[in-house]
């Protein structure tokens, strides 16, 4: 269970909150034990309620057009075509010219990420932080 677990937020994680749950665990853990997934867990928690407040501020900042993208990207992982009638119909966007303009906002506040015509949210944290939402 440790690895699937683990694996899922690491895989997610990029070094600095690797570093920073590692360091809590670190901190946490009494001498002669062991961290467990409970303690990975409640600190990957306290973590995102710690930057509640700086995610909610973030996303002040945007649109609610741009916001509706965003919260389509993090419903569906990755996307393609963010651009197509079905993608635009099914999260109910407005339309694609309206899309493409939120994107390249979201892009250059570095929100989300395109990598060979494929967009995703940049910041595993506000992807978990969404989860919760």
């Amino acid at each position: 269970m440790w690895r699937r677990y683990s694996g899922r937020i690491f895989k997610r994680c990029q070094i600095l909150y690797v570093q920073r749950l590692m360091k809590d665990a670190y901190i946490e853990t009494l001498p002669d034990t062991t961290c467990d997934i409970n303690m990975v867990r409640r600190l990957t928690e306290d973590y995102i309620r710690e930057n509640d407040s700086h995610l909610r501020e973030q996303l002040s900042f945007i649109t609610e057009a741009q916001k509706e993208l965003l919260y389509a990207i993090h419903a569906e992982g990755q996307v393609q075509s963010i651009t197509s009638s079905a993608f635009n119909r099914k999260h109910r966007l407005r339309s694609p010219s309206s899309t493409q303009s939120a994107a390249l906002k979201l892009l250059e506040y570095d929100l989300i990420t395109r990598k060979e015509k494929t967009y995703s949210l940049s910041d595993p944290l506000l992807d978990l932080w969404l989860d919760r939402r």
